[in-house]
């Protein structure tokens, strides 16, 4: 009898973890997107070029018309679930174009040797002026490095929205800390990435 409910119980849980990890991509129809739309490509790239391949999980990518709705959205109503892109095979969808408009993607890394994770808020209130248009400031409700962003104005065109894995050359830049010490502030298995985002033609 004892070992028929731990079996059962490790069925339980193996089937638990394969419900809370389904990918999960909202199909909006036509109606629901109306007259105007928002298009949003989502990427992941490493700076050094002989780590080629790459990948990073969308854990939940949301829309909201304030912040309460946002993360009300997040639980309830993500658009992309639990979805895997790599360096060869981006994710480009459709979106309402719904004004007032803030978005939050949640970006996470995890294998046995490494963890990378960021969480990524969009609105065209931030006044953000960097390379990147994103900066980063504190940390999230879900413990991730926090990243503020422009985005998402009523524009034509693409939304372009970009993981990327710091390169050895970035990391040797002035003012950003070396490897060195985010390996000793973060841990020997961080791996240092920033959230990108920029606009681009169709």
């Amino acid at each position: 009898m004892t070992v028929i409910k731990f079996g059962f119980l490790i069925f339980f849980l193996i089937f638990c973890y394969s419900c809370v990890n389904d990918q999960y991509i909202k199909n909006y129809s036509e109606q629901e997107i109306g007259g105007k739309k928002i298009t949003v490509e989502i990427s992941v790239f490493h700076g050094d070029d002989h780590l080629l391949d790459k990948s990073v999980m969308i854990r939940r990518f949301c829309i909201g018309s304030d912040l309460n709705k946002l993360e009300q959205n997040c639980e309830l109503d993500p658009i992309i679930l639990n979805y895997t892109i790599t360096t060869e095979r981006p994710l480009r969808i459709s979106i309402p174009s719904r004004q007032p408009i803030i978005a939050k993607i949640l970006f996470q890394h995890v294998d046995h040797w490494s963890f990378a994770d960021a969480a990524a808020y969009f609105t065209d209130q931030n006044k953000i002026s960097s390379p990147t248009n994103c900066k980063t400031s504190g940390v999230s409700l879900e413990g991730f490095p926090k990243f503020l962003c422009n985005g998402f104005k009523n524009t034509n065109q693409v939304h372009k929205i970009r993981f990327r894995y710091l390169g050895k050359k970035d990391l040797e830049k002035p003012g950003s800390g070396g490897e060195l010490i985010d390996k000793i502030i973060l841990g020997p298995m961080f791996l240092p990435a920033e959230v990108v985002y920029e606009l681009a033609s169709p």
